[in-house]
């Protein structure tokens, strides 16, 4: 007759034990993924005109990955369409001593220079 009250205490505590949730570890951020979607919508943001908007994206990008070129080249960009030509450069130049060879950046800059060359002489 004991054995019951036993065998209903040990059926209670499985059940319960199941109900226990343990809190899942949080998945580890990828930095580069994180960064690359915080360029997006930087530049999605840039497109439409939004300033405030893009700015702060592309500062979380620079957090998630400071020394990735794709974020230097976005800033420049940023920083190019809002005029701050001086910022503009220190960020191409930036991207480039971090990819050289980056026909992406390369395009990009001589743009730049021709766009800042054409401003100053206008």
């Amino acid at each position: 007759m004991r054995l019951k009250p036993v065998l209903q205490a040990a059926f209670i505590s499985v059940l319960l034990s199941g109900c226990v949730s343990s809190v899942p570890e949080r998945a580890a951020i990828n930095s580069e993924d994180a960064a690359q979607a915080r360029i997006n919508l930087g530049l999605g943001y840039l497109q439409q005109g939004e300033m405030v908007l893009a700015r702060q994206n592309l500062e979380r990008a620079q957090a998630f990955a400071p020394d990735d070129y794709r974020v230097h080249m976005a800033m420049a960009y940023y920083h190019q369409r809002v005029g701050e030509f001086s910022k503009a450069e220190t960020d191409y130049t930036k991207a480039m001593r971090l990819a050289p060879k980056n026909g992406d950046i390369l395009n990009n800059y001589g743009a730049f220079f021709v766009l800042t060359r054409q401003i100053c002489a206008g």
